[in-house]
């Protein structure tokens, strides 16, 4: 089972950093990749069939590294972030599901971008809230950074920013330049900018998964399942110059 034989290693390296020193580990399992293969215990587990029992493996997994964490006395103040680089891999090409959300792997709908996020760390952050503000994983660094005392070097531009904040429950929305003044996050597909999201508002141009370009109201709709582009031309083209402004002026 390759996601025991990556958590065993994890847990070596865990148990070997010294006492007191401060550490950092990055685990991206291999599954739910595609072909899925499991073994005894989980084997037969789920009823989600091979691939529910690939995931409840992973779940397996990170209890066996938050008991590494208690085990060395360090599970309180470590900050641990559970999370996926994309939606899952829909039929037909995989037996993954995105349940309300439309879309998946590969595709800028919320079905590919929407992802779970865990993060807990009780020495730090309070625990039991669920925060609605979309963030994106080029927001890593920057919070990350921010949380651990660090500062960005000035000499680059990043396209993430800090949301240490909302995390601390200092605030419960970001502010920027957005519609409502909310935040503005840019979706791309290869090399093509072909989305954007601007507060509640996300308007797609015509691509793989969308024949035609849409504007949605994602509050209201995280389906995505009435386009209202036409009665909203305005926005609509105001998003897509916007998303031009963006991509081609560096910001």
């Amino acid at each position: 089972m390759l996601s025991r034989r990556y958590t065993d290693a994890a847990i070596t390296w865990i148990k070997g950093v010294p006492k007191g020193k401060p550490f950092f580990m990055y685990l991206a399992h291999r599954d739910p990749h595609l072909p899925n293969t499991m073994s005894a215990p989980f084997l037969g587990k789920s009823a989600g069939g091979l691939y529910g029992d690939v995931i409840e493996a992973l779940d397996w997994t990170v209890g066996e590294l938050m008991q590494a964490l208690k085990d060395i006395g360090a599970d309180q103040n470590t900050l641990v972030l559970f999370t996926s680089d994309n939606g899952p891999v829909i039929a037909p090409q995989g037996p993954g599901s995105a349940g309300p959300l439309y879309g998946g792997k590969g595709s800028c709908q919320e079905g590919g971008i929407r992802v779970p996020a865990l993060v807990r760390w009780p020495a730090r952050l309070p625990g039991g809230r669920a925060v609605a503000e979309p963030v994106s994983t080029m927001d890593l660094f920057p919070t990350l950074l921010a949380l651990a005392g660090g500062t960005l070097p000035t000499d680059r531009k990043y396209d993430g920013m800090d949301v240490s904040r909302l995390l601390t429950g200092e605030i419960s929305r970001l502010s920027g330049p957005g519609i409502d003044g909310g935040r503005e996050i840019v979706f791309w597909y290869e090399r093509n900018p072909v989305a954007i999201r601007s507060g509640k508002w996300k308007w797609l141009r015509a691509g793989f998964w969308n024949p035609v370009p849409a504007l949605y109201d994602l509050e209201a709709d995280p389906g995505e399942a009435n386009d209202l582009g036409k009665t909203r031309l305005d926005l609509a083209q105001q998003l897509n110059t916007r998303i031009d402004q963006l991509v081609f002026g560096g910001s």
